[in-house]
């Protein structure tokens, strides 16, 4: 519902039944409306090759004007092709392929864009060990969240707050090891000295050997890479080494002989 205010409507009234009124932007309106529909029936009405069409439909898309178009693509007189009887003249195998293929199979495939801004709406095509599936975002995170965030890792593409928000949540509550191998030493833990829970990587760059500690008691709780706990190992050596167990120094002495 709109409300519109005229503060003065005789002024209306005169300007509706005077012949010497005009109003340019209702003029340039029924112009483009005549443009268009000229293009449209040229275009439908006479027959052009397949190749025509889509030059056609470039060019206008491009900016070319009413006139130029016509004339440039003049095609032939009368558009009477029987669409039933040209498929029967096609060859549908390739067709048929797609339809023994089962449910599962994809008509419309939408491919991870890395320049696409992601909303739970969007349908997104995932290629992976399963095979290839398209669902909308909002699918994928009651689904299949793992698939969703590493395609979203491995592409990468940008998601809106509520998706990020809800992957967050199913990750969390449902796939736990997933996340902290996926976190590594971004994991948030309690460590003493600290009021608050603080990422692993802090006290395993400032702290290295209390961490070490308190890492042997806690490994399921920080996932490292082999080359993060390489370099753990070797700074305890350098400042702590009786510290260090056995197996850690064994690992930093068959480094040494490699080199």
């Amino acid at each position: 519902m709109a409300f519109i205010r005229v503060n003065d409507p005789d002024r209306i009234a005169r300007d509706s039944i005077s012949p010497n009124y005009s109003n340019s932007l209702l003029s340039k309106t029924l112009e483009r409306h005549y443009l268009s529909n000229q293009v449209y029936d040229h275009f439908f009405l006479r027959s052009f090759k397949n190749s025509e069409r889509w030059d056609f439909i470039e060019d206008f898309f491009l900016g070319a004007d009413v006139d130029s178009l016509i004339d440039k693509y003049s095609g032939a007189e009368g558009n009477d092709v029987d669409i039933i009887e040209n498929l029967k003249k096609k060859d549908l195998s390739v067709a048929k392929e797609f339809v023994d293929l089962g449910d599962d199979f994809n008509v419309h495939i939408f491919y991870p864009d890395s320049q696409r801004y992601y909303c739970l709406k969007d349908p997104l095509t995932i290629v992976d060990n399963n095979g290839t599936r398209t669902k909308k975002v909002s699918e994928w995170l009651s689904e299949d969240p793992i698939a969703f965030d590493a395609v979203r890792k491995s592409t990468p593409f940008y998601v809106n707050k509520d998706v990020f928000e809800i992957l967050v949540s199913k990750l969390k509550a449902h796939h736990p090891e997933y996340v902290k191998n996926v976190l590594g030493l971004k994991v948030k833990i309690e460590f003493k000295g600290y009021s608050r829970r603080v990422k692993a990587s802090v006290p395993y760059t400032t702290q290295p050997v209390e961490f070490y500690k308190w890492w042997c008691s806690n490994q399921e709780n920080v996932i490292m890479t082999l080359e993060e706990k390489f370099k753990l190992f070797k700074k305890v050596y350098l400042l702590k080494p009786t510290v260090l167990k056995r197996e850690h120094k064994d690992m930093i002495k068959k480094h040494k002989k490699s080199l």
